[in-house]
Protein backbone atom coordinates (compact mmCIF):
# COMPACT_ATOMS: atom_id res chain seq x y z
CA UNK A 1 0.00 0.00 0.00
CA UNK A 2 0.92 3.44 -0.66
CA UNK A 3 2.04 6.16 2.07
CA UNK A 4 3.30 9.55 3.29
CA UNK A 5 6.20 9.60 4.53
CA UNK A 6 6.41 10.55 8.13
CA UNK A 7 8.76 10.94 10.78
CA UNK A 8 8.39 9.80 14.32
CA UNK A 9 10.43 8.40 16.70
CA UNK A 10 8.34 5.33 18.20
CA UNK A 11 8.57 2.54 16.40
CA UNK A 12 5.07 0.75 15.73
CA UNK A 13 5.13 -2.87 17.77
CA UNK A 14 3.98 -5.48 15.48
CA UNK A 15 2.34 -8.77 17.58
CA UNK A 16 1.37 -12.37 16.73
CA UNK A 17 -0.04 -14.46 18.21
CA UNK A 18 1.04 -18.26 17.99
CA UNK A 19 -1.37 -20.10 15.91
CA UNK A 20 -2.32 -23.68 17.22
CA UNK A 21 -0.64 -26.48 15.94
CA UNK A 22 -3.29 -28.18 13.61
CA UNK A 23 -3.51 -31.91 12.49
CA UNK A 24 -4.60 -33.52 9.86
CA UNK A 25 -5.74 -36.83 9.94
CA UNK A 26 -6.99 -38.93 6.99
CA UNK A 27 -8.56 -41.97 7.02
CA UNK A 28 -7.14 -45.25 5.89
CA UNK A 29 -8.42 -47.60 3.22
CA UNK A 30 -9.63 -50.46 5.35
CA UNK A 31 -8.44 -54.50 4.49
CA UNK A 32 -10.48 -56.50 4.85
CA UNK A 33 -8.70 -58.43 7.39
CA UNK A 34 -8.71 -55.73 9.80
CA UNK A 35 -12.57 -55.52 9.38
CA UNK A 36 -13.90 -59.25 9.63
CA UNK A 37 -17.27 -57.80 10.35
CA UNK A 38 -17.33 -55.63 7.04
CA UNK A 39 -15.82 -57.67 4.72
CA UNK A 40 -16.83 -61.59 4.66
CA UNK A 41 -16.65 -63.94 2.13
CA UNK A 42 -18.50 -67.38 2.01
CA UNK A 43 -19.06 -70.03 -0.65
CA UNK A 44 -21.99 -72.01 -1.04
CA UNK A 45 -22.71 -74.69 -2.85
CA UNK A 46 -26.06 -74.65 -5.04
CA UNK A 47 -28.34 -77.31 -6.35
CA UNK A 48 -26.71 -77.24 -9.41
CA UNK A 49 -23.36 -77.90 -7.90
CA UNK A 50 -22.10 -74.66 -9.25
CA UNK A 51 -20.31 -72.48 -6.15
CA UNK A 52 -21.29 -68.32 -5.83
CA UNK A 53 -18.79 -66.57 -3.71
CA UNK A 54 -21.55 -64.23 -1.66
CA UNK A 55 -20.28 -60.95 -0.43
CA UNK A 56 -21.42 -58.75 2.20
CA UNK A 57 -20.27 -55.38 3.00
CA UNK A 58 -20.94 -52.87 5.34
CA UNK A 59 -22.50 -49.82 3.28
CA UNK A 60 -21.45 -47.37 5.23
CA UNK A 61 -18.09 -48.56 4.33
CA UNK A 62 -18.19 -48.20 1.02
CA UNK A 63 -19.18 -44.80 0.99
CA UNK A 64 -16.27 -43.52 3.39
CA UNK A 65 -13.62 -45.53 0.67
CA UNK A 66 -15.55 -44.35 -2.56
CA UNK A 67 -13.27 -41.94 -3.60
CA UNK A 68 -9.96 -43.97 -2.81
CA UNK A 69 -11.17 -46.88 -4.77
CA UNK A 70 -12.39 -45.01 -7.54
CA UNK A 71 -8.47 -43.26 -7.76
CA UNK A 72 -6.85 -47.08 -7.33
CA UNK A 73 -9.66 -48.27 -10.17
CA UNK A 74 -8.34 -44.72 -12.55
CA UNK A 75 -4.43 -45.47 -11.95
CA UNK A 76 -4.76 -49.27 -12.54
CA UNK A 77 -6.07 -48.52 -15.98
CA UNK A 78 -3.68 -45.65 -17.24
CA UNK A 79 -0.07 -44.73 -15.66
CA UNK A 80 -0.18 -40.98 -13.84
CA UNK A 81 2.81 -40.71 -15.29
CA UNK A 82 0.79 -39.97 -18.74
CA UNK A 83 -1.39 -37.49 -20.24
CA UNK A 84 -3.72 -37.72 -23.19
CA UNK A 85 -2.84 -36.15 -26.69
CA UNK A 86 -5.84 -33.47 -26.40
CA UNK A 87 -4.34 -32.32 -22.74
CA UNK A 88 -0.70 -32.36 -24.04
CA UNK A 89 -2.28 -30.18 -27.06
CA UNK A 90 -3.99 -27.62 -24.75
CA UNK A 91 -1.08 -27.32 -22.44
CA UNK A 92 1.30 -26.73 -25.45
CA UNK A 93 -0.42 -24.27 -27.52
CA UNK A 94 -1.64 -21.75 -24.49
CA UNK A 95 1.42 -22.01 -22.59
CA UNK A 96 4.41 -19.50 -23.62
CA UNK A 97 7.68 -20.51 -23.08
CA UNK A 98 10.35 -18.83 -22.64
CA UNK A 99 13.32 -18.95 -24.64
CA UNK A 100 16.38 -20.97 -24.13
CA UNK A 101 18.80 -19.17 -25.23
CA UNK A 102 19.41 -15.59 -26.99
CA UNK A 103 21.07 -14.69 -30.42
CA UNK A 104 24.48 -13.07 -30.18
CA UNK A 105 23.34 -10.11 -30.98
CA UNK A 106 20.64 -9.91 -27.66
CA UNK A 107 23.43 -11.55 -25.84
CA UNK A 108 26.05 -8.71 -26.15
CA UNK A 109 22.75 -5.88 -26.06
CA UNK A 110 22.38 -7.59 -22.76
CA UNK A 111 25.91 -7.54 -21.21
CA UNK A 112 26.09 -4.06 -22.32
CA UNK A 113 22.68 -3.42 -20.10
CA UNK A 114 24.96 -4.59 -17.36
CA UNK A 115 28.06 -3.11 -17.80
CA UNK A 116 26.06 0.29 -18.02
CA UNK A 117 24.28 -0.14 -14.89
CA UNK A 118 27.23 -0.91 -12.73
CA UNK A 119 29.25 1.75 -14.17
CA UNK A 120 26.50 4.15 -13.45
CA UNK A 121 26.06 2.94 -9.89
CA UNK A 122 30.12 2.43 -8.76
CA UNK A 123 32.56 -0.11 -10.42
CA UNK A 124 33.51 -1.81 -7.73
CA UNK A 125 32.79 -4.69 -5.42
CA UNK A 126 29.77 -2.84 -3.53
CA UNK A 127 28.66 -1.80 -6.97
CA UNK A 128 28.63 -5.43 -8.82
CA UNK A 129 27.27 -6.46 -5.60
CA UNK A 130 23.88 -3.87 -5.80
CA UNK A 131 23.63 -4.70 -9.80
CA UNK A 132 23.30 -8.14 -9.37
CA UNK A 133 21.00 -8.48 -6.60
CA UNK A 134 18.78 -5.87 -8.62
CA UNK A 135 19.37 -7.85 -12.19
CA UNK A 136 18.73 -11.07 -10.81
CA UNK A 137 15.33 -9.65 -9.46
CA UNK A 138 14.15 -8.39 -12.77
CA UNK A 139 15.05 -11.43 -14.59
CA UNK A 140 13.52 -13.83 -12.50
CA UNK A 141 10.03 -11.77 -12.30
CA UNK A 142 10.38 -11.67 -16.10
CA UNK A 143 10.99 -14.94 -16.63
CA UNK A 144 13.70 -15.43 -18.53
CA UNK A 145 16.00 -18.18 -17.82
CA UNK A 146 18.40 -17.33 -20.73
CA UNK A 147 19.38 -14.55 -18.91
CA UNK A 148 21.19 -15.99 -16.20
CA UNK A 149 24.01 -17.30 -17.76
CA UNK A 150 24.61 -14.10 -19.33
CA UNK A 151 24.40 -12.53 -16.09
CA UNK A 152 26.94 -14.75 -14.08
CA UNK A 153 29.53 -15.01 -17.42
CA UNK A 154 29.23 -11.12 -16.71
CA UNK A 155 29.72 -11.22 -13.02
CA UNK A 156 32.26 -14.21 -13.40
CA UNK A 157 35.25 -12.04 -14.88
CA UNK A 158 37.07 -8.72 -14.12
CA UNK A 159 37.46 -7.28 -17.24
CA UNK A 160 39.46 -9.33 -20.00
CA UNK A 161 40.51 -12.11 -17.47
CA UNK A 162 38.21 -14.49 -14.62
CA UNK A 163 37.44 -14.07 -11.79
CA UNK A 164 38.84 -15.72 -8.70
CA UNK A 165 37.24 -18.39 -7.79
CA UNK A 166 35.92 -17.70 -4.71
CA UNK A 167 35.05 -14.42 -6.19
CA UNK A 168 32.47 -16.52 -8.08
CA UNK A 169 31.72 -18.50 -5.72
CA UNK A 170 30.36 -15.24 -3.66
CA UNK A 171 28.95 -13.92 -6.93
CA UNK A 172 26.70 -17.07 -7.67
CA UNK A 173 25.74 -17.21 -3.89
CA UNK A 174 24.57 -14.10 -3.97
CA UNK A 175 22.07 -14.28 -7.33
CA UNK A 176 21.40 -17.31 -5.78
CA UNK A 177 20.06 -15.87 -2.28
CA UNK A 178 18.47 -12.84 -4.01
CA UNK A 179 16.60 -15.31 -6.47
CA UNK A 180 15.34 -17.06 -3.27
CA UNK A 181 13.81 -13.93 -1.65
CA UNK A 182 12.57 -13.30 -5.01
CA UNK A 183 9.77 -15.99 -4.19
CA UNK A 184 8.24 -14.00 -1.95
CA UNK A 185 7.25 -11.52 -4.45
CA UNK A 186 7.11 -13.40 -7.50
CA UNK A 187 6.74 -16.94 -6.58
CA UNK A 188 7.99 -20.55 -6.90
CA UNK A 189 7.93 -21.60 -10.14
CA UNK A 190 9.93 -18.64 -12.12
CA UNK A 191 12.13 -18.74 -8.88
CA UNK A 192 12.78 -22.99 -9.63
CA UNK A 193 13.25 -22.43 -13.77
CA UNK A 194 15.52 -19.46 -13.17
CA UNK A 195 17.80 -21.06 -10.21
CA UNK A 196 17.78 -24.25 -12.07
CA UNK A 197 19.02 -21.82 -15.14
CA UNK A 198 21.97 -20.24 -12.96
CA UNK A 199 23.18 -23.37 -11.55
CA UNK A 200 23.13 -25.08 -15.15
CA UNK A 201 25.40 -22.31 -16.07
CA UNK A 202 27.86 -22.33 -13.22
CA UNK A 203 31.71 -24.35 -13.36
CA UNK A 204 31.84 -27.68 -11.83
CA UNK A 205 34.20 -25.93 -8.99
CA UNK A 206 32.05 -23.03 -8.29
CA UNK A 207 29.07 -25.62 -7.66
CA UNK A 208 31.34 -27.48 -5.67
CA UNK A 209 31.44 -24.59 -3.09
CA UNK A 210 28.52 -23.30 -3.23
CA UNK A 211 27.21 -26.93 -2.61
CA UNK A 212 29.51 -26.71 1.28
CA UNK A 213 27.52 -23.35 1.79
CA UNK A 214 25.61 -23.80 5.26
CA UNK A 215 22.12 -22.18 5.29
CA UNK A 216 21.75 -19.72 7.14
CA UNK A 217 18.17 -20.14 8.24
CA UNK A 218 18.83 -22.69 10.33
CA UNK A 219 18.66 -23.35 13.45
CA UNK A 220 16.19 -20.77 14.21
CA UNK A 221 13.27 -21.62 16.18
CA UNK A 222 9.72 -20.47 15.41
CA UNK A 223 9.74 -17.57 17.66
CA UNK A 224 12.57 -16.04 16.20
CA UNK A 225 11.30 -16.40 12.58
CA UNK A 226 8.24 -14.14 13.37
CA UNK A 227 10.67 -11.86 15.67
CA UNK A 228 12.87 -11.18 12.40
CA UNK A 229 9.86 -10.63 9.93
CA UNK A 230 7.61 -8.37 12.54
CA UNK A 231 11.11 -6.46 13.10
CA UNK A 232 11.70 -6.24 9.20
CA UNK A 233 7.84 -5.30 8.07
CA UNK A 234 7.54 -2.79 10.78
CA UNK A 235 11.28 -1.06 9.55
CA UNK A 236 9.31 -0.53 5.86
CA UNK A 237 5.84 -0.07 6.94
CA UNK A 238 6.10 2.08 9.70
CA UNK A 239 3.79 4.27 10.86
CA UNK A 240 1.63 2.26 9.31
CA UNK A 241 2.35 -1.13 10.66
CA UNK A 242 -1.27 -1.78 12.53
CA UNK A 243 -3.16 -0.04 9.60
CA UNK A 244 -1.57 -2.38 6.96
CA UNK A 245 -2.05 -5.98 9.44
CA UNK A 246 -5.19 -4.94 10.17
CA UNK A 247 -5.64 -4.76 6.33
CA UNK A 248 -4.62 -8.29 5.79
CA UNK A 249 -6.25 -9.81 8.24
CA UNK A 250 -9.58 -8.41 7.03
CA UNK A 251 -9.22 -10.08 3.80
CA UNK A 252 -8.19 -13.00 5.16
CA UNK A 253 -7.86 -13.92 9.47
CA UNK A 254 -4.46 -16.25 8.49
CA UNK A 255 -3.14 -13.77 5.58
CA UNK A 256 -0.81 -11.18 8.17
CA UNK A 257 0.38 -13.94 10.36
CA UNK A 258 1.28 -15.58 7.49
CA UNK A 259 3.22 -12.36 5.47
CA UNK A 260 5.33 -11.97 8.73
CA UNK A 261 6.15 -15.47 9.64
CA UNK A 262 6.47 -16.90 5.92
CA UNK A 263 7.36 -14.31 3.53
CA UNK A 264 8.99 -11.88 6.07
CA UNK A 265 10.52 -14.05 8.83
CA UNK A 266 10.98 -16.80 6.79
CA UNK A 267 12.63 -15.27 3.46
CA UNK A 268 12.85 -11.62 3.37
CA UNK A 269 14.57 -10.88 6.57
CA UNK A 270 18.65 -12.11 7.27
CA UNK A 271 19.00 -14.12 10.64
CA UNK A 272 21.95 -14.86 12.02
CA UNK A 273 24.40 -16.79 10.54
CA UNK A 274 24.29 -20.17 10.69
CA UNK A 275 27.21 -21.23 13.90
CA UNK A 276 29.21 -23.25 11.65
CA UNK A 277 29.11 -21.24 8.47
CA UNK A 278 31.27 -17.78 9.65
CA UNK A 279 34.51 -18.96 7.95
CA UNK A 280 34.70 -16.83 4.70
CA UNK A 281 35.03 -20.05 2.87
CA UNK A 282 31.91 -21.63 4.44
CA UNK A 283 29.54 -18.14 4.77
CA UNK A 284 26.71 -17.46 3.25
CA UNK A 285 25.92 -14.63 0.95
CA UNK A 286 23.58 -12.01 2.81
CA UNK A 287 21.47 -9.93 0.87
CA UNK A 288 20.97 -6.79 3.25
CA UNK A 289 18.23 -4.85 4.49
CA UNK A 290 19.27 -2.27 1.64
CA UNK A 291 19.60 -4.68 -0.78
CA UNK A 292 16.01 -6.74 0.01
CA UNK A 293 14.29 -3.24 -0.34
CA UNK A 294 16.20 -2.72 -3.69
CA UNK A 295 15.00 -6.50 -4.73
CA UNK A 296 11.52 -6.40 -4.13
CA UNK A 297 11.63 -2.73 -5.96
CA UNK A 298 12.83 -4.38 -8.74
CA UNK A 299 10.79 -7.50 -8.53
CA UNK A 300 7.30 -5.34 -8.45
CA UNK A 301 9.02 -2.81 -10.98
CA UNK A 302 9.28 -5.41 -13.86
CA UNK A 303 6.04 -7.26 -12.62
CA UNK A 304 3.97 -4.11 -12.98
CA UNK A 305 0.52 -3.41 -11.98
CA UNK A 306 1.44 -3.13 -8.28
CA UNK A 307 1.87 0.73 -7.84
CA UNK A 308 0.86 0.98 -4.24
CA UNK A 309 3.10 -1.92 -3.23
CA UNK A 310 6.18 -0.29 -5.37
CA UNK A 311 5.47 2.58 -3.68
CA UNK A 312 5.35 1.13 -0.24
CA UNK A 313 9.05 0.08 -1.03
CA UNK A 314 10.48 2.71 -2.74
CA UNK A 315 9.76 4.50 1.04
CA UNK A 316 10.87 0.65 2.48
CA UNK A 317 14.29 1.97 0.78
CA UNK A 318 14.05 5.37 1.74
CA UNK A 319 13.82 4.15 5.53
CA UNK A 320 16.79 1.78 5.63
CA UNK A 321 18.90 4.93 4.68
CA UNK A 322 17.48 6.79 7.80
CA UNK A 323 18.30 3.69 9.94
CA UNK A 324 21.68 3.78 8.98
CA UNK A 325 21.80 7.28 9.70
CA UNK A 326 19.90 7.09 13.03
CA UNK A 327 22.00 3.76 14.25
CA UNK A 328 25.28 5.85 13.21
CA UNK A 329 26.53 2.57 11.63
CA UNK A 330 30.14 3.00 9.78
CA UNK A 331 29.80 -0.57 9.20
CA UNK A 332 27.48 0.05 6.37
CA UNK A 333 28.66 0.26 2.53
CA UNK A 334 28.43 3.52 0.84
CA UNK A 335 27.30 2.07 -2.18
CA UNK A 336 24.31 1.49 0.16
CA UNK A 337 23.90 4.34 1.69
CA UNK A 338 23.07 5.79 -2.03
CA UNK A 339 21.05 3.24 -2.56
CA UNK A 340 19.22 4.55 0.14
CA UNK A 341 18.83 7.86 -1.13
CA UNK A 342 16.04 9.38 -3.88
CA UNK A 343 19.21 9.27 -6.50
CA UNK A 344 19.54 5.18 -5.69
CA UNK A 345 15.59 4.42 -6.72
CA UNK A 346 16.21 6.42 -9.79
CA UNK A 347 19.03 4.30 -10.21
CA UNK A 348 17.36 0.62 -9.11
CA UNK A 349 13.77 1.90 -11.65
CA UNK A 350 15.77 2.98 -14.50
CA UNK A 351 17.99 -0.68 -14.65
CA UNK A 352 15.27 -2.20 -14.37
CA UNK A 353 13.19 -0.30 -17.20
CA UNK A 354 16.36 -1.48 -19.68
CA UNK A 355 16.65 -5.22 -18.83
CA UNK A 356 13.19 -5.07 -19.16
CA UNK A 357 13.55 -3.33 -22.75
CA UNK A 358 16.41 -5.40 -24.28
CA UNK A 359 14.74 -8.97 -23.06
CA UNK A 360 11.58 -8.21 -24.01
CA UNK A 361 12.64 -7.28 -27.36
CA UNK A 362 10.84 -9.98 -30.06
Amino acid sequence: MSEQRTDTNEPSKVTRSTAPTITHSFPQQPSPSSHPSSFHHSTSLQEDGESTEMLSVNRSLISSTRVGYAVAAASSTRPISTLSSRVKALIRDGNYEPPKQFESSKDRELTSVFEQSWSSINKDEEGLRAMLVVTTATLLTINSPASFGILYRFASSNGSSPASLQDRVDRAGLMREAGLKCAVLVGAPRTINCLAALRASLEDDVKEKLDSVQSSREPLSQQQVINNGAHLFNSIYIPHTEKLLGKLKASHPDFGDFVIQHAYGGLLSNPPLHPTSQSIHHRPPVVTRTLTSALAIACLRAQGGVGPQLTSHVFGLLKAGEEMNANGDEGELEVEKWLATDEGVEWVVRSVDRVCEVVGKS
